[in-house]
């Protein structure tokens, strides 16, 4: 490939770049806030053999604050932000899948 086609995919490139960046800013506003999920029922504990090993918190009943540091207890704020990425990203899955067609190869 030489580098005046190459100049001209990455133009082509940012083009599509800018206005697919336009395209998620729009959808991301207005895309539908989900139902938050509800607690369940909590039910009775059931019986568990003696050759099953118990975590510390099955004899006390109450989780330690972070039982092992490699648990990763996440704030509001992340949790927020986690919900956006995801958002975005189904977005763009959706807006790719779009541009899909049947036996249609396009390379850059």
């Amino acid at each position: 490939m030489n580098f005046p086609s190459v100049l001209t995919n990455l133009k082509q490139l940012s083009k599509v770049r800018s206005s697919f960046k336009e395209i998620i800013t729009r959808s991301l506003s207005s895309y539908p806030e989900r139902v938050p999920l509800a607690f369940g029922q909590v039910t009775p504990a059931k019986f568990v053999p003696d050759s099953i090993p118990k975590p510390n918190y099955a004899l006390t009943g109450s989780v330690p604050p972070n039982p092992d540091p490699s648990i990763i207890l996440w704030d509001e704020k992340s949790i927020q932000e986690m919900k956006n990425s995801a958002q975005f990203a189904r977005i763009a899955l959706d807006y790719a899948m779009s541009l899909i067609e049947v036996r249609v190869v396009n390379f850059f």
